[in-house]
């Protein structure tokens, strides 16, 4: 699913957005449960005032993510300046369409 994404995400024409993958992987969530909606998780917003991004707005939109689903969560130690982090959840079928 991961590596999907991956390859749609290259080929997204938004506005001037260039994605580059950095990884894929499992997302370690710490809730158990099943019926997780994907979500952005915003690495470049204002997480204070849970503005997100632009980027990160126009990606959800891209890929029909509810703004709702759009959390601003910086990472600590973030030297290669990731902005989102998307993690697919069980309604992932949407996300290819």
């Amino acid at each position: 699913m991961a590596e999907r994404l991956a390859e749609r995400l290259k080929g997204l024409k938004v506005d001037n957005i260039i994605y580059d993958v950095i990884e894929t992987g499992n997302f370690e969530y710490s809730k158990a449960d099943t019926t997780i909606k994907s979500f952005i998780l915003d690495r470049a917003g204002d997480e204070g005032k849970a503005n997100p991004s632009e980027i990160a707005l126009q990606t959800a939109q891209a890929l029909g993510i509810s703004k709702e689903n759009v959390i601003s969560k910086k990472l600590e130690n973030n030297y290669q300046e990731i902005e989102l982090t998307i993690v697919i959840g069980n309604d992932y079928q949407r996300l290819f369409k």
